[in-house]
């Protein structure tokens, strides 16, 4: 057994015919079919049931599948290593959605310009930023995580060798709102006046990992989007978003307040990365600057 015919086994899989997926393997089929047999006789068993209609998988063959594509996909974590060290002196950064975080990483790359050098940074859902940092798409990601699942989230990032560096703790909810919004008179909120209150929320922020944690689930009026520039503008529309902290958002967006959630939940931002992955002097040089940025913010360093 090989990588190749577990590849093989993948696509087949997908095309549902050999002829489809030699084509899209650029493997004569004669030569595809014959990769298949010799691996289903090492394995002594049918990996594919041969129908007139196509080809399907057998009940071992959909087994083997599931090992296949994992075993696949660490493969290319493993080809993906050299990128992670010395020869990457660059900003590579994914993270959850946060005015904070971009306005940080802009105002670096201003004052310590690298005409030769390629930064890189994405905004997302904190599944996908550390799914980026386990497949190495990302070398570093800032994300900020509910107290309730951190626990989770730290049994899941060990299992895949992520260190998860905590930089700032006990960082409140807030209301986002128009000034014209009716929650804008109040110096804090609650989770039951929100509950009352159509919701914008960032696509995966709809879930346990988020708005199910303030008690907001189906029944109540959520508008998902999936950038910052839809989130303002349902704001401007007397939605309300909930969000971590953020002043830079704030500033960012003119006749809007931010409005703490007395009751709602506290959060944590933490910075993950490959356990073996030495920051560069770049990526050290951001994070002491951010982690400064967030201590005049939210208080004492996180240690």
């Amino acid at each position: 057994m090989n990588l190749k015919q577990l590849e093989y086994v993948i696509e087949i899989s997908k095309c549902g015919s050999i002829n489809k997926a030699a084509q899209n393997l650029y493997v004569a089929q004669p030569s595809l079919s014959t990769a298949i047999k010799q691996l289903e006789q090492e394995l002594n068993f049918n990996v594919f049931r041969r129908k007139n209609s196509g080809i399907e998988l057998t009940s071992e063959g959909k087994m083997l599948l599931l090992s296949a594509k994992l075993i696949i996909s660490e493969a290319e974590r493993i080809r993906r290593i050299p990128l992670l060290f010395d020869s990457q002196k660059n900003l590579s950064i994914c993270g959850t959605w946060s005015s904070l975080l971009m306005c940080s990483f802009m105002q670096f790359r201003n004052e310590f310009p690298e005409a030769s050098l390629q930064d890189n940074i994405k905004e997302t859902g904190i599944r996908q930023a550390i799914r980026d940092v386990m497949d190495q798409t990302y070398r570093l990601s800032i994300v900020s995580c509910l107290d309730s699942r951190r626990n989770l989230y730290h049994l899941e990032m060990q299992k895949y060798h992520i260190k998860m560096t905590p930089l700032a703790v006990n960082v409140p909810p807030v209301a986002v709102v128009s000034m014209n919004h009716y929650l804008s008179r109040f110096r804090a909120v609650t989770t039951a006046q929100l509950k009352t209150c159509p919701i914008v929320a960032y696509d995966t922020f709809n879930s346990d990992d988020w708005l199910g944690a303030f008690g907001l689930d189906s029944s109540c009026e959520i508008l998902n989007i999936f950038d910052r520039g839809a989130l303002q503008d349902a704001i401007r529309h007397n939605y309300v978003a909930i969000l971590p902290m953020d002043p830079d958002l704030e500033q960012s967006i003119p006749n809007i307040v931010m409005r703490r959630i007395s009751d709602g939940p506290m959060s944590s931002v933490y910075m993950l990365h490959q356990i073996s992955y030495p920051l560069n002097p770049r990526e050290k040089k951001f994070i002491a600057r951010f982690q400064a940025r967030l201590d005049s913010i939210y208080g004492s360093r996180a240690r």
